[in-house]
């Protein structure tokens, strides 16, 4: 038997069950979709190789290799993705992806060891490419947005091309240029 003391420490708890119950009754929890398949597509361990770009198209790419852990989380609605490599030291990144039905669109948030702030993302499926393209900005070093296009080809149900794509404008015309290729092969 509870003490008097006991039970109106206890009582809080109980009315949030019962809201959260009454809640749940009105407002049943999503399920996913068609659209989530794509992200549970990507769920498992990869092995990646990554080419980086950073001296520019004309000039050998950085090559480093990495391993990306993804699982489905939140009843199957988002995917998490955590990766880890060696590139100039422990390079580790993680996002978390999912698709909102309102917009149409995938949605994403991206933070890695090699910049300060986590970087928003949306984005499209191409079923007849089997493509899924993010587009975002990014700051530099003194806070200048940089548009940013992420480009991933599923080739097959366990081989992923990745391809990381900065634009910019010169003589007003939009260039896009390749930062990085990473090629996964699931486990």
């Amino acid at each position: 038997m509870l003490k008097p003391i006991q039970m109106t420490l206890a009582l809080p708890f109980v009315l949030l069950g019962c809201f959260c119950c009454n809640v749940q009754a009105q407002f049943p929890a999503p399920e996913p979709t068609e659209a989530h398949e794509i992200l549970a597509a990507e769920a498992g361990t990869w092995d990646c190789k990554v080419k980086m770009f950073l001296a520019g198209p004309d000039q050998p790419p950085a090559e480093f290799t990495g391993v990306e852990n993804n699982s489905l989380v939140n009843g199957g609605l988002h995917l998490k993705v955590d990766f880890q490599g060696e590139f100039n030291g422990k390079f580790e990144g993680s996002g978390l992806f999912g698709f909102n039905p309102k917009m149409n669109k995938y949605e994403g948030i991206w933070g890695d060891s090699s910049t300060m702030a986590p970087n928003m993302m949306t984005g499209t499926y191409d079923k007849e490419k089997k493509t899924l393209t993010y587009t975002s900005r990014v700051q530099d070093e003194v806070g200048n947005e940089i548009p940013q296009r992420q480009v991933t080809t599923f080739i097959d149900e366990k081989t992923k091309k990745m391809e990381l794509f900065v634009l910019s404008k010169e003589n007003g015309e939009v260039q896009t240029i390749k930062i990085m290729e990473m090629m996964s092969t699931k486990r």
